[in-house]
């Protein structure tokens, strides 16, 4: 009785499984991941960012008069879509109004409780530490102008 090779595939997807169900329930970063990382332009700062606690989050928001913070999954196609208008958004409107980038691989349902959302990515928009606006990207509809006209109507 040999090995044959539905036998191997099999086992191949069995254990492919079983990572990927360890993944999710110990939260630790797969190999795909942190190439998807390089691919969207995610920097090892932001990448950083995620070992931030909700105090120091929160005293970003109070610190500044205006901010903008964007909670994203590195996995996440919609936050991936997002990631670069908010970058372009943080480029052309730097100084008068700060931003952050959250990364919340590991630390989701932290996140999730702490600043009350459901999912990712989260944009939430704040004016003298009170929220004004938020909204994520469930559809490619978000666009740049919609979120520079965001800012103007929030922030004059």
């Amino acid at each position: 009785m040999g090995l044959k090779i539905g036998d191997i595939m099999n086992t191949n997807k069995l254990l492919l499984l079983c990572v990927m169900i360890s993944h999710t329930a110990f939260g630790t970063t797969m190999f795909w991941q942190e190439e998807s990382e390089k691919k969207v332009g995610v920097t090892s700062e932001v990448i950083e960012k995620k070992k931030e606690k909700t105090n120091d989050v929160q005293m970003f928001i109070n610190q500044h008069e205006r901010v903008v913070v964007m909670f994203t999954l590195t996995y996440c196609p919609y936050c991936r879509y997002l990631q670069p208008l908010f970058d372009q958004l943080e480029k052309k409107i730097s100084g008068s109004v700060h931003f952050k980038t959250i990364v919340i691989d590991n630390k989701k349902d932290f996140y999730k409780n702490a600043f009350n959302f459901k999912t990712a990515p989260m944009v939430i928009y704040y004016k003298n530490g009170k929220e004004q606006k938020r909204h994520g990207s469930d559809n490619k509809a978000m666009t740049l102008g919609k979120m520079r006209g965001y800012i103007k109507s929030f922030f004059g």
